[in-house]
Protein backbone atom coordinates (compact mmCIF):
# COMPACT_ATOMS: atom_id res chain seq x y z
CA UNK A 1 0.00 0.00 0.00
CA UNK A 2 2.86 2.39 0.78
CA UNK A 3 4.40 2.07 -2.70
CA UNK A 4 1.28 2.78 -4.75
CA UNK A 5 1.17 5.49 -7.39
CA UNK A 6 -0.19 8.86 -6.22
CA UNK A 7 -1.79 11.17 -8.79
CA UNK A 8 -1.09 14.76 -7.76
CA UNK A 9 -3.56 17.15 -9.39
CA UNK A 10 -2.75 20.86 -9.64
CA UNK A 11 -5.28 23.20 -11.31
CA UNK A 12 -3.54 26.36 -12.51
CA UNK A 13 -4.99 29.69 -13.57
CA UNK A 14 -2.73 32.74 -13.99
CA UNK A 15 -0.37 31.66 -11.23
CA UNK A 16 3.02 32.54 -12.67
CA UNK A 17 4.07 34.17 -9.41
CA UNK A 18 3.80 30.97 -7.33
CA UNK A 19 3.65 27.90 -9.58
CA UNK A 20 7.42 27.28 -9.55
CA UNK A 21 7.48 26.99 -5.73
CA UNK A 22 4.44 24.72 -5.86
CA UNK A 23 5.92 22.32 -8.42
CA UNK A 24 9.27 22.14 -6.65
CA UNK A 25 7.53 21.20 -3.41
CA UNK A 26 6.01 18.17 -5.16
CA UNK A 27 9.16 17.10 -6.97
CA UNK A 28 11.12 17.31 -3.70
CA UNK A 29 8.79 14.93 -1.84
CA UNK A 30 10.39 12.08 0.09
CA UNK A 31 7.68 9.85 -1.43
CA UNK A 32 8.61 9.70 -5.09
CA UNK A 33 6.08 7.34 -6.68
CA UNK A 34 3.73 9.93 -8.13
CA UNK A 35 2.52 11.44 -11.37
CA UNK A 36 2.06 15.21 -11.43
CA UNK A 37 -0.97 16.32 -13.46
CA UNK A 38 -1.12 20.07 -14.06
CA UNK A 39 -4.35 21.33 -15.60
CA UNK A 40 -3.88 24.82 -17.03
CA UNK A 41 -7.37 26.30 -16.87
CA UNK A 42 -6.91 28.89 -19.62
CA UNK A 43 -4.06 30.91 -18.10
CA UNK A 44 -3.15 34.12 -19.94
CA UNK A 45 0.11 34.82 -18.12
CA UNK A 46 3.45 32.96 -18.23
CA UNK A 47 2.29 29.98 -16.18
CA UNK A 48 2.62 27.58 -19.14
CA UNK A 49 6.22 28.67 -19.87
CA UNK A 50 7.23 28.10 -16.25
CA UNK A 51 5.53 24.69 -16.10
CA UNK A 52 7.13 23.56 -19.37
CA UNK A 53 10.57 24.56 -18.10
CA UNK A 54 10.40 21.51 -15.80
CA UNK A 55 11.63 18.36 -17.57
CA UNK A 56 10.62 15.67 -15.07
CA UNK A 57 8.94 12.85 -17.00
CA UNK A 58 6.30 12.44 -14.31
CA UNK A 59 4.80 15.81 -15.20
CA UNK A 60 1.67 15.76 -17.37
CA UNK A 61 0.57 19.16 -18.68
CA UNK A 62 -3.01 19.64 -19.89
CA UNK A 63 -4.41 22.90 -21.27
CA UNK A 64 -8.13 23.65 -21.41
CA UNK A 65 -10.31 26.71 -21.85
CA UNK A 66 -11.19 28.38 -18.57
CA UNK A 67 -13.93 26.41 -16.82
CA UNK A 68 -13.16 26.98 -13.14
CA UNK A 69 -11.38 25.06 -10.39
CA UNK A 70 -13.84 22.12 -10.05
CA UNK A 71 -13.72 21.43 -13.80
CA UNK A 72 -9.92 21.58 -13.82
CA UNK A 73 -9.75 19.11 -10.93
CA UNK A 74 -12.19 16.83 -12.73
CA UNK A 75 -10.02 16.89 -15.85
CA UNK A 76 -7.08 15.83 -13.70
CA UNK A 77 -9.09 13.07 -12.01
CA UNK A 78 -10.16 11.63 -15.37
CA UNK A 79 -6.52 11.50 -16.46
CA UNK A 80 -5.23 10.07 -13.16
CA UNK A 81 -3.78 6.54 -13.09
CA UNK A 82 -2.87 6.38 -9.40
CA UNK A 83 -4.64 4.41 -6.67
CA UNK A 84 -4.47 7.59 -4.56
CA UNK A 85 -5.27 11.19 -5.45
CA UNK A 86 -3.79 14.31 -3.89
CA UNK A 87 -4.95 17.85 -4.63
CA UNK A 88 -2.71 20.90 -4.52
CA UNK A 89 -3.64 24.47 -5.37
CA UNK A 90 -1.17 26.23 -7.64
CA UNK A 91 -0.18 28.82 -5.01
CA UNK A 92 0.29 26.42 -2.05
CA UNK A 93 3.41 24.52 -1.00
CA UNK A 94 3.91 21.07 0.51
CA UNK A 95 6.40 20.11 3.18
CA UNK A 96 8.89 17.43 2.13
CA UNK A 97 7.20 14.53 3.99
CA UNK A 98 3.60 15.41 3.16
CA UNK A 99 2.85 12.43 0.94
CA UNK A 100 4.92 9.84 2.84
CA UNK A 101 3.26 10.79 6.14
CA UNK A 102 -0.26 10.55 4.75
CA UNK A 103 0.18 7.44 2.58
CA UNK A 104 1.10 5.53 5.73
CA UNK A 105 -2.50 5.82 7.00
CA UNK A 106 -4.34 4.80 3.83
CA UNK A 107 -4.34 1.12 4.74
CA UNK A 108 -6.97 1.86 7.42
CA UNK A 109 -8.70 5.01 6.20
CA UNK A 110 -10.11 6.43 2.96
CA UNK A 111 -9.22 10.11 3.10
CA UNK A 112 -6.39 11.75 5.03
CA UNK A 113 -6.08 15.44 5.86
CA UNK A 114 -3.60 17.42 7.93
CA UNK A 115 -2.75 20.56 9.82
CA UNK A 116 -1.17 23.45 7.93
CA UNK A 117 0.62 26.78 8.06
CA UNK A 118 -0.63 29.93 6.35
CA UNK A 119 1.86 32.06 4.43
CA UNK A 120 1.67 35.37 2.58
CA UNK A 121 2.75 36.13 -0.97
CA UNK A 122 6.36 36.48 0.24
CA UNK A 123 6.39 33.07 2.02
CA UNK A 124 6.21 34.69 5.46
CA UNK A 125 4.26 32.68 8.05
CA UNK A 126 1.13 34.14 9.61
CA UNK A 127 0.45 33.68 13.30
CA UNK A 128 -1.05 30.21 13.71
CA UNK A 129 -4.16 29.23 15.62
CA UNK A 130 -5.31 25.81 16.73
CA UNK A 131 -7.97 24.08 14.69
CA UNK A 132 -10.46 21.31 15.53
CA UNK A 133 -10.40 17.90 13.94
CA UNK A 134 -12.94 15.08 13.82
CA UNK A 135 -11.14 11.87 13.00
CA UNK A 136 -10.60 8.95 13.01
CA UNK A 137 -14.33 8.15 12.70
CA UNK A 138 -16.63 9.88 10.25
CA UNK A 139 -18.80 12.43 12.03
CA UNK A 140 -21.42 13.82 9.69
CA UNK A 141 -22.69 16.67 11.85
CA UNK A 142 -19.63 18.96 11.55
CA UNK A 143 -19.70 18.58 7.77
CA UNK A 144 -23.45 19.08 7.42
CA UNK A 145 -23.17 22.21 9.62
CA UNK A 146 -20.73 23.68 7.14
CA UNK A 147 -17.68 23.51 9.35
CA UNK A 148 -14.43 23.75 7.43
CA UNK A 149 -13.32 20.39 8.78
CA UNK A 150 -10.54 19.65 6.30
CA UNK A 151 -9.23 23.19 6.06
CA UNK A 152 -7.88 23.07 2.50
CA UNK A 153 -7.93 20.77 -0.49
CA UNK A 154 -4.14 21.07 -0.63
CA UNK A 155 -3.91 18.98 2.53
CA UNK A 156 -6.01 16.06 1.27
CA UNK A 157 -4.91 12.62 0.09
CA UNK A 158 -7.64 10.12 -0.75
CA UNK A 159 -8.30 6.76 -2.36
CA UNK A 160 -9.39 7.08 -5.96
CA UNK A 161 -12.14 4.49 -5.40
CA UNK A 162 -14.12 7.15 -3.49
CA UNK A 163 -14.96 8.76 -6.84
CA UNK A 164 -16.83 5.64 -7.96
CA UNK A 165 -19.35 6.34 -5.19
CA UNK A 166 -19.52 10.14 -4.84
CA UNK A 167 -18.67 11.23 -8.37
CA UNK A 168 -16.67 14.29 -9.42
CA UNK A 169 -16.57 17.87 -8.15
CA UNK A 170 -19.65 19.98 -8.89
CA UNK A 171 -18.67 22.16 -11.86
CA UNK A 172 -21.50 24.63 -11.15
CA UNK A 173 -19.55 25.85 -8.16
CA UNK A 174 -16.91 28.58 -8.20
CA UNK A 175 -16.88 28.85 -4.41
CA UNK A 176 -17.22 26.31 -1.56
CA UNK A 177 -16.58 23.41 -3.95
CA UNK A 178 -14.26 21.71 -1.44
CA UNK A 179 -16.79 21.92 1.36
CA UNK A 180 -19.55 20.43 -0.78
CA UNK A 181 -17.30 17.58 -1.96
CA UNK A 182 -15.92 16.58 1.45
CA UNK A 183 -19.46 16.56 2.86
CA UNK A 184 -20.61 14.22 0.08
CA UNK A 185 -17.72 11.91 0.95
CA UNK A 186 -18.54 11.98 4.67
CA UNK A 187 -22.24 11.35 4.04
CA UNK A 188 -21.37 8.22 2.08
CA UNK A 189 -19.60 6.76 5.09
CA UNK A 190 -15.94 6.96 4.08
CA UNK A 191 -13.42 7.12 6.91
CA UNK A 192 -11.42 10.27 7.51
CA UNK A 193 -8.15 10.54 9.42
CA UNK A 194 -6.45 13.70 10.66
CA UNK A 195 -2.66 14.01 10.81
CA UNK A 196 -1.80 16.70 13.35
CA UNK A 197 1.30 17.86 11.51
CA UNK A 198 1.71 21.04 9.49
CA UNK A 199 2.45 19.39 6.16
CA UNK A 200 1.12 22.17 3.90
CA UNK A 201 1.68 25.90 3.55
CA UNK A 202 -1.55 27.58 2.46
CA UNK A 203 -0.95 30.88 0.71
CA UNK A 204 -3.21 33.82 1.53
CA UNK A 205 -3.10 36.72 -0.92
CA UNK A 206 -5.33 39.36 -2.48
CA UNK A 207 -5.76 37.51 -5.79
CA UNK A 208 -7.15 34.29 -4.29
CA UNK A 209 -10.72 33.16 -5.01
CA UNK A 210 -11.63 33.63 -1.34
CA UNK A 211 -10.36 37.21 -1.39
CA UNK A 212 -11.96 38.27 -4.68
CA UNK A 213 -15.36 36.54 -4.60
CA UNK A 214 -18.38 38.87 -4.56
CA UNK A 215 -21.32 38.42 -2.17
CA UNK A 216 -23.75 37.50 -4.97
CA UNK A 217 -21.42 34.76 -6.21
CA UNK A 218 -20.86 33.42 -2.71
CA UNK A 219 -24.60 33.35 -1.98
CA UNK A 220 -25.43 31.67 -5.30
CA UNK A 221 -22.83 28.96 -4.72
CA UNK A 222 -23.89 28.32 -1.13
CA UNK A 223 -27.48 27.95 -2.36
CA UNK A 224 -26.29 25.11 -4.62
CA UNK A 225 -24.35 23.56 -1.72
CA UNK A 226 -27.40 23.67 0.58
CA UNK A 227 -29.61 22.14 -2.12
CA UNK A 228 -27.08 19.30 -2.48
CA UNK A 229 -27.11 18.66 1.26
CA UNK A 230 -30.92 18.64 1.40
CA UNK A 231 -31.02 15.96 -1.32
CA UNK A 232 -28.86 13.51 0.63
CA UNK A 233 -30.50 10.13 1.22
CA UNK A 234 -31.64 9.17 4.74
CA UNK A 235 -31.65 12.78 5.92
CA UNK A 236 -33.56 13.08 9.21
CA UNK A 237 -35.17 16.18 10.72
CA UNK A 238 -32.24 16.78 13.03
CA UNK A 239 -29.87 17.09 10.09
CA UNK A 240 -32.33 19.17 8.07
CA UNK A 241 -32.42 21.56 10.99
CA UNK A 242 -28.61 21.70 11.09
CA UNK A 243 -28.49 22.46 7.36
CA UNK A 244 -31.05 25.27 7.59
CA UNK A 245 -29.33 26.71 10.67
CA UNK A 246 -26.09 26.80 8.68
CA UNK A 247 -27.90 28.45 5.75
CA UNK A 248 -29.44 31.01 8.12
CA UNK A 249 -25.96 32.27 9.02
CA UNK A 250 -24.96 32.39 5.34
CA UNK A 251 -28.05 34.41 4.45
CA UNK A 252 -27.37 36.80 7.29
CA UNK A 253 -23.82 37.34 6.05
CA UNK A 254 -24.42 37.65 2.30
CA UNK A 255 -28.09 38.26 1.51
CA UNK A 256 -30.12 41.47 1.41
CA UNK A 257 -33.49 39.72 1.29
CA UNK A 258 -35.29 39.61 4.68
CA UNK A 259 -37.93 37.21 3.31
CA UNK A 260 -35.30 34.52 2.66
CA UNK A 261 -33.84 34.92 6.14
CA UNK A 262 -37.26 34.67 7.82
CA UNK A 263 -38.25 31.60 5.78
CA UNK A 264 -34.98 29.93 6.69
CA UNK A 265 -35.53 30.76 10.37
CA UNK A 266 -38.92 29.02 10.30
CA UNK A 267 -37.35 26.00 8.57
CA UNK A 268 -34.99 25.64 11.53
CA UNK A 269 -37.97 25.92 13.88
CA UNK A 270 -39.84 23.27 11.91
CA UNK A 271 -37.12 20.65 11.77
CA UNK A 272 -35.03 21.22 14.88
CA UNK A 273 -36.41 23.97 17.14
CA UNK A 274 -33.87 23.13 19.85
CA UNK A 275 -31.21 24.82 17.72
CA UNK A 276 -32.87 28.21 18.07
CA UNK A 277 -31.35 30.48 20.70
CA UNK A 278 -30.90 34.16 21.47
CA UNK A 279 -28.26 34.47 18.73
CA UNK A 280 -30.81 33.82 15.98
CA UNK A 281 -33.33 36.33 17.36
CA UNK A 282 -30.56 38.90 17.75
CA UNK A 283 -29.41 38.41 14.15
CA UNK A 284 -32.96 38.68 12.83
CA UNK A 285 -33.47 41.99 14.65
CA UNK A 286 -30.07 43.26 13.55
CA UNK A 287 -30.59 42.25 9.91
CA UNK A 288 -33.43 44.63 9.08
CA UNK A 289 -31.99 48.06 9.92
CA UNK A 290 -28.66 47.02 8.40
CA UNK A 291 -30.23 46.20 5.04
CA UNK A 292 -32.65 49.14 5.05
CA UNK A 293 -29.66 51.44 5.46
CA UNK A 294 -27.86 49.72 2.59
CA UNK A 295 -30.86 50.21 0.29
CA UNK A 296 -30.98 53.92 1.09
CA UNK A 297 -27.26 54.49 0.38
Amino acid sequence: MQNELVSVIIPCYNCEKYIEYTLKSVLDQSYQNFELIIVDDGSKDNSALIIKSFTDKRIIYIYQENKGLPAARNTGIKRAKGMYIAFLDSDDVWEKDKLSTQVFHLNKYDIIYCNYNTIDEYNVLFKQQGRPHYSPIVEKDPFIQGRNVLGSGSGVLMKKKIIDTVGLFNEELRYAEDQEYWTRIAWNGFKFYYVDQKLVNIRVHKQSIQATAKNDLILKNYSIVIETFLNFKNLDNKNKGLIYEYYFLILYSYSKNPKDLIMCFFKVLKFNYKLINFKHIYLLIKFFPRNILKKNE
